[in-house]
């Protein structure tokens, strides 16, 4: 990889917000290997910390939420249609 191509992928993760989730889990992981608090397993410690783990909710509920979300879907694209259809009028 050229310099220039090197420089432009860390901007690309940077400008995405990679590097301060890695960079947060590092610290974390790290924070915890210092107070005794070491992870058993520190690929999952790093799995649960960059995917946010932490912020997951029952199947049943985003299944939920899924389905009125599409319900909401259609009735916007009624609306548009309708609306389309009054323009052209």
């Amino acid at each position: 990889m050229q310099p220039a191509e090197k420089q432009e992928f860390i901007q690309y993760l940077e400008k995405g917000g990679v590097i301060d989730v890695l960079t947060k889990a590092f610290v974390t992981l790290y924070e915890q290997n210092n107070s005794g608090g070491r992870p058993e397993d520190p690929m999952e410690f790093m799995k649960k910390s960059c995917l946010g783990a932490g912020e997951s909710r029952p199947a049943a509920e985003l299944e939920k939420e899924n389905e009125e979300l599409k319900n909401r879907i259609k009735e916007l694209e009624a609306k548009v249609a309708s609306l389309e259809e009054s323009k052209k009028e």
